[in-house]
């Protein structure tokens, strides 16, 4: 069996590691195994190299991914799909092995659905841990603790100028990493400024607490997926300000959160993830997850079609609102 390897979509802390695994456990079963550089692109432009066991020397503790990664449209076209199928072919790949996020995974099974004869195996790389069948994706863990320290930083200077901050993580659309930063954290409220009426209750929020007699106050919000709209942090700190007499800051943490060396939990999950996807030996495709603790494969026909966007936290709200009294 030849084997194929890209990564995809934003990168995450641990998807170096996860390819790692993939590789070294695929040699030690005599696979030989390409890898396709920048994402989808490099599969439809067959821009590859063969990794052999020194390919992936000293890459665990790396950040980023050494295959380098990006969001193709061009997968999106049924001809660019063909492109790829004859490319995988002419090398004899019978299994591909997709590092990314719920995009990529999807992206996986439209081609699955067209192109049997491979298998297609997805591995949840995210920080949004958007991947719904995944209780966890390789990169949240770190990106949520990074988050959290840069929050008890800005806590440190809230509280010594007595004033409102709004900070602006990652998660596209998903509410999972705003929702356990805030927690973590200690956020006065969570705002998924996606959804309707959020600013509104966070207005309200941020009233009963100065009310109350607090000085400074945390607001998580999470970035906006509405392209007038280039800072969420930003745009709440104008409405707050335009709302209530409060001294506000905004502090937007951008991709910080995606770069910086995995810390052990995504190294072991990305390690385990990724001996997993190279040891499935079902001719059925789908996805490496993990759920209730256990490493598991599932296929795609046995998977529902929905996703983890737009979910809401309802636990985590109340917490926060408990929590922030």
């Amino acid at each position: 069996m030849n084997i194929g390897v890209f990564s995809s979509g934003g990168d995450s802390p641990g998807m170096n590691a996860a390819l790692r695994s993939v590789v070294r456990a695929s040699i030690e079963q005599k696979y030989k195994i390409y890898g396709f550089l920048n994402g989808y692109n490099g599969l439809i432009l067959d821009q590859f190299k063969e990794l052999d066991l020194r390919s992936v020397a000293n890459i665990v503790h790396q950040g980023g991914t050494v295959l380098k990664t990006s969001r193709s449209k061009d997968f999106l076209i049924k001809e660019n799909r063909e492109s790829a199928y004859k490319n995988l072919k002419s090398k004899n790949i019978s299994r591909l092995i997709g590092l990314g996020g719920d995009g990529t995974i999807t992206g996986l099974s439209v081609f699955n659905k067209e192109h049997s004869d491979i298998q297609v195996i997805g591995v949840p790389c995210t920080i949004d841990n958007d991947y719904f069948l995944s209780e966890d994706s390789i990169g949240y863990d770190t990106a949520t603790n990074t988050a959290v320290e840069a929050m008890d930083r800005v806590r440190d200077t809230a509280n010594s100028h007595e004033r409102t901050f709004i900070i602006e993580v990652m998660g596209r659309k998903s509410s999972a990493l705003a929702f356990d930063v805030g927690l973590a954290g200690g956020a006065e409220f969570v705002l998924d400024i996606n959804k309707k009426d959020a600013l509104t209750e966070c207005i309200e929020v941020v009233s009963k607490s100065i009310r109350k007699g607090k000085r400074a106050s945390l607001i998580v919000v999470l970035e906006s997926v509405d392209p007038n709209i280039l800072s969420a942090a930003h745009f709440v700190k104008e409405k707050l300000e335009a709302s209530l007499s409060v001294d506000a800051r905004a502090v937007v943490l951008g991709h910080l959160q995606r770069g910086g060396k995995p810390n052990s939990h995504d190294r072991l999950l990305a390690s385990r993830m990724g001996y997993c996807a190279a040891n499935v030996f079902e001719k059925e495709s789908g996805a490496v997850v993990k759920t209730s603790g256990l490493i598991k494969f599932i296929p795609f026909k046995d998977q529902k079609i929905q996703n983890r966007i737009g979910e809401t936290d309802d636990e985590s709200k109340i917490l926060i609102k408990t929590l922030s009294l």
